[in-house]
């Protein structure tokens, strides 16, 4: 299962993406402990947009349906993201970059519910 971020790399690099796009790949399951993998870099050598992809990618990875799971309602899943950042702590997540995650999302579910757009996906924001 940790192979996929490897695979990801090598596929971006075949198909010539730019090194910068993907190095922030190869970081999306970095975490600032240095707990993450796979080079276990710490909080100074995760770029901002790699922080900001593991938030993404977790989002995702907790509303998505999966073959094992069916995705969670988004507001669960916003609790999970903000659990794992605490106030005073660079544990997992960036809390600077999450707030902005959160206000973003919101943003755009608060237009999309008020401007009806039909491309946004609604079961992610199940209730």
């Amino acid at each position: 299962m940790k192979q996929h971020v490897q695979f990801g790399v090598e596929a971006l690099e075949a198909a010539n993406i730019a090194p910068a796009l993907v190095n922030v790949v190869s970081e999306h399951h970095e975490r600032l402990d240095g707990k993450g993998y796979p080079a276990s870099k710490t909080s100074a050598q995760i770029s901002k947009e790699g922080r900001m992809l593991a938030i993404a990618d977790m989002y995702d990875a907790l509303t998505a349906d999966r073959c094992y799971k069916p995705g969670m309602p988004s507001q669960k899943a916003m609790k999970i993201l903000l659990s794992e950042a605490p106030r005073d702590s660079t544990v997992i997540w960036c809390r600077c970059l999450l707030n902005a995650w959160v206000f973003i999302l919101w943003a755009v579910w608060l237009s999309c519910r008020t401007t009806n757009w039909p491309w946004w996906p609604n079961k992610t924001l199940r209730h």
